[in-house]
């Protein structure tokens, strides 16, 4: 495994590739780097684990109802799904004011994972178009939400969506937090 990871440190692509699943595909493929061109068509299928490029799409994530958007209150939070899921090596956030408090600074530390935010340019960098869409459909038909989850996690891949730019909760976790 070890020597799978260098070969793929040290190729341009590759490193281009993980970069942009990380990062988030640019809208339009006009726009993708002409390198990593051959992958558009699998983009939301491609995930980071540990390093290396996988393809198959993750269709799990996890959503708690927040008394309030505190920085108190995210952590409280976050700490529940660390202990469930284990803590991810990096968290990528929207850029709230909870996330760049120095009460969450220091949470990161302490707890030693990697923070950073996402791009408010690439929305689909942060996981979040998909998941929006399932709440916002939800609502507006007046349905359960869990329901409309646990429907997302059971339909065949072929019906749903393009959730450009997924990765893998294993290994990054996203979360935003709405007022």
């Amino acid at each position: 495994m070890a020597e799978l990871k260098l070969a793929f440190e040290s190729d341009s692509q590759v490193c281009m590739l993980k970069t942009t699943i990380l990062e988030g595909w640019p809208e339009s493929r006009k726009d993708c780097p002409k390198s990593i061109l051959e992958y558009w068509n699998h983009r939301d299928e491609l995930s980071v684990i540990d390093g290396l490029i996988l393809k198959g799409p993750n269709r799990y994530f996890e959503v708690n109802k927040l008394s309030n958007t505190s920085s108190s209150s995210v952590i409280a939070k976050l700490k529940v799904i660390f202990a469930r899921h284990g803590i991810p090596e990096k968290l990528i956030s929207d850029n709230g004011p909870q996330y760049s408090s120095d009460k969450f600074s220091n949470f990161a530390r302490t707890w030693d994972f990697i923070h950073e935010t996402s791009s408010p340019l690439y929305p689909q960098s942060n996981c979040l178009a998909e998941k929006k869409r399932i709440f916002t459909k939800a609502k507006a038909d007046r349905r359960d939400p869990y329901l409309a989850i646990l429907e997302f996690r059971t339909t065949p891949l072929e019906s749903v969506a393009n959730a450009h730019g997924s990765t893998s909760p294993i290994c990054h976790t996203y979360i935003t937090c709405t007022a």
